[in-house]
């Protein structure tokens, strides 16, 4: 039983030795910058370390920035909350504590705040750091100007200062005009996959009234090839509606809202569709001479199709199509595969600086 248990217990030692040699141990603490890779140059982190001792006497917030070169597969919040409670940042009683963790080669970051400053700096606040202020200068390869910038944007925010705060306001209009702009491009693009139809049968039947008055003996003329048994399919057109209005349309309104050149190409797109759609849509009615070479193509094809067998004349002089046009369209769109030799298109998304 002894030799059994003890070798229980070291099979599972040797199992977590890889999982304990892989995780990211946080360093002790050296104020305020804790960069045991040495990410920043020695003048960098006295600029950043006198910044935080800034704050700290003027705000009473105890920022302090932690630099790694890779999260090894951990989560940042896990890492964030690992060092800020083994160093426990911040006043004993003020939980003042604001800790900055970078991940430089994940490109990943994140703001911890301490119990006492949530009232003040909410996640909200925090995330709007990172994202407006911190990011950019990350991207550019200024590690400690990012820093700083984003410390004193939350210090700002804290002490309500007021360039501090027009500029949270200027980002909030900002963020809301790309939501209002990428609506605007959804419902024009909603609106021509659900009246576009409708438009035209309605600019048709206009045109076509108007060339009738003109032409009375043109009103009895046959249009159509040959009329369908079949009975229209209401509902998959419904459902066809509905897939674009969620599906496009939800590409539609991200692209617009997130680049605005995205927005002008769209609204371009779709006003140059209407003004087509006003400009052909029952192009036959213009003339009679239009609507007499649309009849004859109408009429050869269908003379082409009576040949094949394909439409057939009923007692009552009116065109049909046959069983055979219907088995002809039927083994057509069976012989078509679903496997062309396309490739992923390898969407997903990160977020990152």
């Amino acid at each position: 039983m002894k030799l059994h248990r003890l070798l229980c217990i070291t099979t599972v030692f040797l199992l977590l030795m890889p999982l304990a040699a892989h995780a990211l141990q946080i360093p002790a603490y050296t104020p305020n910058v804790v960069d045991p890779a040495g990410l920043l140059s020695a003048q960098d982190t006295e600029r950043v370390n006198q910044t935080l001792l800034k704050i700290r006497n003027e705000q009473q917030i105890w920022g302090a920035v932690y630099l790694v070169p890779s999260l090894q597969g951990e989560r940042i919040e896990q890492v964030a909350a690992g060092a800020f409670e083994q160093w426990q940042l911040g006043k004993r009683g003020a939980d003042n504590g604001l800790l900055l963790v970078l991940a430089i080669e994940d490109r990943r970051s994140r703001f911890e705040v301490g119990y006492g400053l949530e009232g003040t700096l909410p996640d909200v606040i925090a995330k709007r750091a990172l994202d407006d202020v911190l990011a950019p200068k990350m991207r550019q390869g200024d590690t400690a100007g990012a820093v700083i910038d984003a410390f004193q944007f939350m210090a700002g925010v804290a002490a309500k200062d007021p360039a501090t705060l027009a500029l949270l306001q200027q980002a909030e209009a900002g963020k809301r005009g790309k939501v209002i702009r990428g609506l605007v491009a959804w419902l024009g693009f909603v609106a021509l996959v659900w009246v576009f139809q409708p438009l035209v049968r309605h600019l048709a039947g206009r045109r076509r009234a108007k060339l009738i008055a003109q032409h009375p003996e043109l009103a009895g003329e046959d249009e159509h090839v040959a009329g369908s048994k079949a009975r229209p399919r209401r509902f998959l057109g419904l459902f066809v509606k509905g897939f674009m209005t969620l599906n496009p349309g939800c590409f539609v309104l991200i692209l617009s809202a997130v680049f605005a050149p995205a927005f002008a190409i769209i609204i371009a797109l779709e006003l140059l569709f209407l003004v087509l759609t006003l400009r052909y849509a029952g192009v036959r009615y213009r003339s009679a001479g239009q609507f007499r070479a649309f009849l004859e193509r109408v009429a050869n094809e269908r003379a082409s199709l009576i040949r094949k067998g394909h439409v057939a004349q009923s007692d009552s002089g009116a065109y049909t199509y046959t069983s055979a046009y219907y088995a002809s369209q039927s083994s057509s769109s069976s012989s078509s595969s679903s496997s062309g030799g396309g490739s992923s298109g390898g969407g997903g998304a990160s977020s990152s600086w």
